[in-house]
């Protein structure tokens, strides 16, 4: 399944699109400079379970979703999950 399949506007990464197939916690500063760049960019849409270069959606279990919402506890990270 592809981004594109539940986001109708959906594109290839651009200034507006980030997609991360994972974050990983030993390059923080890495993710964060996208994140920085999008807010710089006047905002745009960041997903984390999607593969950058085709926007197929790889996801997470639960577990990890649920332990990244409360991590972050940011009202504005929506979490897709589903059968993937």
């Amino acid at each position: 399944m592809y981004l594109e399949e539940l986001i109708e506007d959906a594109q290839l990464e651009n200034d507006k699109l980030e997609c991360k197939a994972l974050l990983n916690r030993d390059d923080v500063i890495g993710w964060l400079k996208s994140v920085a760049g999008l807010a710089n960019a006047s905002g745009g849409e960041f997903y984390i379970g999607v593969e950058d270069k085709t926007n197929k959606l790889i996801g997470f279990d639960r577990k990890a979703a649920a332990t990244f919402k409360r991590t972050k506890n940011n009202p504005s990270v929506k979490i897709i999950t589903g059968g993937l």
